[in-house]
Protein backbone atom coordinates (compact mmCIF):
# COMPACT_ATOMS: atom_id res chain seq x y z
CA UNK A 1 0.00 0.00 0.00
CA UNK A 2 2.93 2.60 0.44
CA UNK A 3 4.63 1.60 -2.42
CA UNK A 4 1.21 2.43 -4.52
CA UNK A 5 0.75 5.42 -3.04
CA UNK A 6 4.47 6.60 -2.78
CA UNK A 7 4.26 5.88 -6.64
CA UNK A 8 0.78 7.90 -7.22
CA UNK A 9 2.27 10.79 -5.55
CA UNK A 10 5.84 10.76 -7.82
CA UNK A 11 3.13 10.34 -10.80
CA UNK A 12 1.31 13.50 -9.68
CA UNK A 13 4.42 14.83 -9.37
CA UNK A 14 6.09 14.39 -12.18
CA UNK A 15 2.73 15.66 -14.04
CA UNK A 16 2.40 18.77 -12.73
CA UNK A 17 6.14 19.32 -13.12
CA UNK A 18 5.22 19.03 -16.68
CA UNK A 19 2.67 21.37 -16.92
CA UNK A 20 4.57 24.00 -15.35
CA UNK A 21 7.32 23.29 -17.87
CA UNK A 22 5.04 23.61 -20.47
CA UNK A 23 3.29 26.43 -19.36
CA UNK A 24 6.89 28.14 -18.90
CA UNK A 25 7.69 27.21 -22.06
CA UNK A 26 5.15 28.92 -23.71
CA UNK A 27 4.83 32.30 -22.14
CA UNK A 28 8.12 32.82 -22.05
CA UNK A 29 9.70 31.05 -24.60
CA UNK A 30 6.76 30.92 -27.45
CA UNK A 31 4.73 33.97 -25.91
CA UNK A 32 1.83 35.31 -28.15
CA UNK A 33 2.69 34.07 -31.35
CA UNK A 34 2.59 30.15 -29.59
CA UNK A 35 3.71 27.17 -31.25
CA UNK A 36 2.35 23.86 -32.40
CA UNK A 37 2.79 20.62 -29.79
CA UNK A 38 5.79 19.02 -31.89
CA UNK A 39 7.57 22.99 -31.30
CA UNK A 40 6.47 22.79 -27.49
CA UNK A 41 7.89 19.09 -26.81
CA UNK A 42 10.99 19.83 -28.55
CA UNK A 43 11.63 22.49 -26.72
CA UNK A 44 10.45 20.95 -23.43
CA UNK A 45 13.13 17.91 -24.49
CA UNK A 46 15.86 20.45 -24.99
CA UNK A 47 15.62 22.23 -21.83
CA UNK A 48 15.69 19.16 -19.57
CA UNK A 49 18.30 17.90 -21.26
CA UNK A 50 20.39 21.33 -20.74
CA UNK A 51 19.32 21.79 -17.14
CA UNK A 52 19.47 18.70 -15.77
CA UNK A 53 21.40 16.50 -18.52
CA UNK A 54 18.52 13.76 -18.66
CA UNK A 55 16.90 12.84 -22.16
CA UNK A 56 13.08 12.28 -21.70
CA UNK A 57 10.49 11.62 -23.86
CA UNK A 58 7.96 14.27 -22.52
CA UNK A 59 4.49 13.66 -23.18
CA UNK A 60 3.21 17.43 -24.42
CA UNK A 61 -0.24 15.70 -25.80
CA UNK A 62 -2.12 15.19 -22.42
CA UNK A 63 -0.03 17.80 -20.63
CA UNK A 64 -1.17 20.12 -23.57
CA UNK A 65 -4.93 19.46 -22.74
CA UNK A 66 -5.16 19.24 -18.89
CA UNK A 67 -3.69 23.09 -19.54
CA UNK A 68 -6.68 23.53 -21.95
CA UNK A 69 -8.62 21.93 -19.61
CA UNK A 70 -7.83 24.19 -16.71
CA UNK A 71 -8.19 27.25 -19.21
CA UNK A 72 -4.46 28.62 -19.01
CA UNK A 73 -3.35 27.84 -22.47
CA UNK A 74 -5.74 28.29 -25.62
CA UNK A 75 -5.15 26.60 -29.42
CA UNK A 76 -5.66 28.12 -32.63
CA UNK A 77 -5.89 27.09 -35.90
CA UNK A 78 -3.34 29.54 -38.15
CA UNK A 79 -2.59 28.88 -41.88
CA UNK A 80 -3.91 25.12 -41.32
CA UNK A 81 -1.94 23.79 -37.68
CA UNK A 82 -2.96 24.14 -34.53
CA UNK A 83 -0.95 26.66 -32.46
CA UNK A 84 -0.63 26.55 -28.46
CA UNK A 85 -0.47 29.69 -26.21
CA UNK A 86 -0.45 30.75 -22.88
CA UNK A 87 -2.91 33.08 -21.81
CA UNK A 88 -1.21 36.11 -19.21
CA UNK A 89 0.25 35.17 -16.37
CA UNK A 90 -2.57 37.18 -14.09
CA UNK A 91 -5.08 35.61 -16.15
CA UNK A 92 -3.68 32.23 -15.36
CA UNK A 93 -3.24 32.96 -11.78
CA UNK A 94 -7.14 34.47 -11.69
CA UNK A 95 -8.13 31.16 -13.21
CA UNK A 96 -6.51 29.03 -10.85
CA UNK A 97 -7.75 30.58 -7.96
CA UNK A 98 -11.45 30.87 -8.66
CA UNK A 99 -11.06 27.28 -9.30
CA UNK A 100 -9.59 26.45 -6.38
CA UNK A 101 -12.42 28.61 -4.60
CA UNK A 102 -14.77 26.43 -5.86
CA UNK A 103 -13.58 23.47 -5.68
CA UNK A 104 -13.59 22.84 -1.91
CA UNK A 105 -17.33 24.04 -1.39
CA UNK A 106 -18.98 23.21 1.40
CA UNK A 107 -22.74 23.06 1.41
CA UNK A 108 -24.55 21.69 4.96
CA UNK A 109 -27.35 18.59 4.38
CA UNK A 110 -30.09 21.23 4.76
CA UNK A 111 -28.98 23.55 2.18
CA UNK A 112 -28.23 20.88 -0.52
CA UNK A 113 -31.41 20.64 -2.17
CA UNK A 114 -32.57 22.69 -5.31
CA UNK A 115 -32.43 23.06 -8.31
CA UNK A 116 -29.04 24.70 -8.71
CA UNK A 117 -27.23 22.08 -6.92
CA UNK A 118 -23.79 20.85 -8.07
CA UNK A 119 -23.08 24.29 -10.06
CA UNK A 120 -19.82 26.45 -8.89
CA UNK A 121 -20.76 28.80 -6.53
CA UNK A 122 -23.79 26.94 -5.50
CA UNK A 123 -22.80 26.84 -1.87
CA UNK A 124 -22.58 29.98 -1.63
CA UNK A 125 -25.46 31.12 -3.41
CA UNK A 126 -27.41 28.89 -0.81
CA UNK A 127 -26.00 30.60 2.10
CA UNK A 128 -26.85 34.20 0.57
CA UNK A 129 -30.38 33.09 0.04
CA UNK A 130 -30.59 31.55 3.54
CA UNK A 131 -29.22 34.87 5.13
CA UNK A 132 -31.48 36.55 3.34
CA UNK A 133 -34.32 35.06 4.16
CA UNK A 134 -33.41 35.70 7.66
CA UNK A 135 -33.00 39.05 7.23
CA UNK A 136 -36.39 39.15 5.32
CA UNK A 137 -38.25 37.18 8.42
CA UNK A 138 -36.19 40.06 11.24
CA UNK A 139 -37.61 42.78 9.05
CA UNK A 140 -41.00 41.39 8.79
CA UNK A 141 -41.29 41.25 12.16
CA UNK A 142 -39.93 44.34 12.71
CA UNK A 143 -42.78 45.65 10.57
CA UNK A 144 -45.19 43.95 12.36
CA UNK A 145 -44.12 45.54 15.65
CA UNK A 146 -43.92 48.68 14.28
CA UNK A 147 -47.45 48.21 12.93
CA UNK A 148 -48.82 47.39 16.32
CA UNK A 149 -46.83 50.45 17.88
CA UNK A 150 -48.83 52.94 15.36
CA UNK A 151 -52.22 51.33 16.01
CA UNK A 152 -51.53 52.07 19.40
CA UNK A 153 -50.07 55.52 18.64
CA UNK A 154 -53.11 56.22 16.67
CA UNK A 155 -55.58 55.16 19.42
CA UNK A 156 -53.89 57.56 21.68
CA UNK A 157 -53.68 60.65 18.97
CA UNK A 158 -57.63 59.88 18.83
CA UNK A 159 -58.23 59.67 22.81
CA UNK A 160 -56.17 63.38 23.45
CA UNK A 161 -57.85 64.65 20.18
CA UNK A 162 -60.90 64.10 22.02
CA UNK A 163 -60.09 65.18 25.28
CA UNK A 164 -59.07 68.43 24.04
CA UNK A 165 -62.46 68.74 21.31
CA UNK A 166 -64.22 68.73 24.97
Amino acid sequence: EGVVYYISEMMEEQELSQMLLAYYVLLHIFGSRGCTSEDLDDKCEQLLLEWFTVEIDFNVNRVLLKLQNMNIVSCKVLDGEERFAAVPLKTALARLDSEWDSFFEYTPAEKNSGPANGTPGTALQLAEVSDLQDELAKKDAEIERLKKQQVILCDKIKMVDKEMAE
